[in-house]
């Protein structure tokens, strides 16, 4: 069994009555939720849950199954499948009615290998379920970090009164605690939302995200407070909008090694910009779900678009982003050390990927390189169907069709990120310094190839002041460099979503025999710098 985050709740049909009459079902459930969006986010989630072996607990299972999300074993044996009325308003907000059966499913527990337990809503606190969740929870403490979001349902949980002492019993047992403002107003009417955060973070969570709707999100943390803004969309409905933010910060907290009980000291510790990136992905994560339809929480391609410093006209383009040139570098950086380890992922390369693209791409890189058959950049740097946008010349050489390829790339699928990737034994780099040297000119159209190199060796004499025959490794350095250069100078938008923030444009140098890729210039922020020559 691999490393996964075990969801433990309910998995029902949500009913939906719309203002105007209409009506209609999907799945649903809170901690369905929260599994569907890890699953879309690529993580290997389970979900313990009680289904019924009915046509609506088959919609369920196919519905979860589509988005990669495994049911815990036990979890179909329900005597049928549970049903919520929900009914929107005129701004989208659903209120709801419940016909429901809870039970733990008898084998249900944490492993060795679960990362995370994750439960809430209506499964913590509705018995005879409750108990047993409480119970599952106290054990995996010894293997798992707990989170947990009391996602209120009024209308089947009863009293306050009686509801809030469950609700603080599962609160000081977790590590990271989402909940709503909503939940907060009902839990405690005469106290503000933040005091009660703050009341809640003292009694052991290391975290407690407090969500204000179309407002944003602040967390609360030892070393101190975060709140950041959610971004600006036409909400459709808010429907699973406050799991898919929990499923965020679970995928999140997971990409930052920060799950886990042996992690817990480490999230104890977590820094107030740490805290920043977190919120910044689920306010972003969330924005999507309640852009469309139901509780239907987005995939990676869905998350990519101008970040948070983009300028005025990016802004208006209405995409969101969640990678920022930083991020779109990391996990170029992640990808080429599992490929020089000889572990690759081979990720998003199966029959669920290729569906999602049929009618849309979100790439978050750019990559500008050299035509040869040795340096294929989606091998390099393990990368899947849809993840990087590849522009390939001999010699990774710049005209205006590779201008117009790579601004496609920046301006139209708004990737974070462009890498310019020369390496060792490049072909035209050897035909230019063989020029060169020996006046020799090579055949035919590979000349105009050489011809592109050339301002490369002007670079060299011109300002560093070599003289004499030119070494070729030294040639392909600054034959990257100076194409980055080049980029921004002949590219205004480049050079303006540079300048924004939104942009950075990289240079990098593959080894031919170790599979490594070196980083060689920087225009833009990534978060590393070029190693000293």
């Amino acid at each position: 069994m691999s490393a996964h985050v075990l969801a433990v709740g309910e998995a029902l049909v949500d009913a939906v009555h719309r203002p105007d009459g209409t009506s209609e079902e999907h799945p649903g459930g809170s901690l369905a939720n929260v599994a569907l969006t890890l699953g879309r986010l690529g993580r290997d989630v389970r979900l313990a849950t009680w289904l019924g072996r009915d046509a609506r607990g088959d919609d369920v299972r196919s519905w979860l199954a589509e988005s990669r999300v495994a049911l815990a074993p036990g979890s179909d044996g329900a005597a049928r499948t549970s049903v919520a009325q929900a009914t929107l308003d005129d701004t989208g907000a659903a209120t709801y009615e419940f016909d429901l059966e809870w039970q733990v499913p008898a084998d249900a527990g944490a492993t060795a290998e679960t990362l995370a337990v994750h439960t809430g809503s209506i499964a913590a606190v509705l018995p005879p379920g409750d108990a047993d969740v409480r119970g599952l929870v106290e054990v995996a403490r010894a293997t798992s970090t707990v989170t947990y979001d009391p996602n209120a349902r009024p209308a089947i949980m009863g009293d306050a009164d009686v509801v809030r002492p469950r609700v603080e019993e599962i609160v000081a047992l977790s590590d990271v605690v989402k909940v709503s403002d909503e939940d907060l107003a009902w839990l405690y009417p005469d106290r503000a939302p933040l005091d009660v955060a703050r009341d809640w973070q003292a009694t052991g969570p290391a975290v407690v995200v407090v969500t204000f709707g179309g407002e944003g999100a602040t967390a609360v943390t030892a070393a101190g407070e975060v709140a950041v803004a959610a971004p600006r969309v036409d909400v459709v409905d808010t429907v699973g909008a406050g799991d898919s933010f929990m499923g965020a910060l679970l995928d999140w907290l997971w990409g930052a090694d920060l799950l886990g009980a042996a992690r817990r000291d480490a999230l104890r510790a977590i820094d107030r910009a740490a805290t920043a990136r977190m919120l910044v992905r689920a306010v972003a994560v969330a924005a999507v779900t309640v852009s469309r339809a139901g509780a239907n929480p987005p995939w990676p391609h869905d998350l990519i678009g101008p970040g948070p410093r983009a300028g005025r006209r990016a802004r208006n383009r209405g995409a969101l982003m969640t990678l920022t040139p930083t991020e779109a570098w990391a996990r170029l950086r992640a990808g080429n050390g599992r490929f020089v380890r000889d572990e690759p992922d081979h990720p998003d390369q199966d029959a669920v990927r290729r569906r999602e693209l049929r009618s849309v791409q979100h790439p978050h890189t750019v990559i500008f390189g050299c035509s040869d058959s040795r340096v294929a950049a989606e091998i390099i740097f393990d990368q899947g169907l849809g993840d990087v946008f590849v522009v390939r010349t001999a010699g990774h050489v710049v005209d205006t069709t590779v201008l117009g390829s790579i601004e496609y790339g920046t301006e139209v699928l708004h990737t974070p990120l462009v890498v310019v990737l020369g390496h060792d034994s490049c072909g035209a780099v050897a035909a230019t310094a063989h020029t060169l040297a020996t006046g020799e000119q090579p055949p035919g159209f590979v000349r105009a190839v050489v011809d592109k190199v050339i301002p490369s060796v002007a670079e060299l004499t011109s300002r560093h002041g070599v003289t004499g025959p030119i070494d070729p490794a030294v040639l392909r350095t600054e034959h990257v460099k100076h194409t980055v250069a080049l980029l921004r100078g002949y590219s205004a938008a480049i050079a303006a979503a540079i300048d924004e923030g939104r942009l950075a444009v990289v240079g990098v140098v593959y080894d031919l025999d170790d599979g490594s890729a070196h980083l060689v210039a920087v225009d833009g922020e990534i978060g590393e710098e070029p190693a000293a020559a």
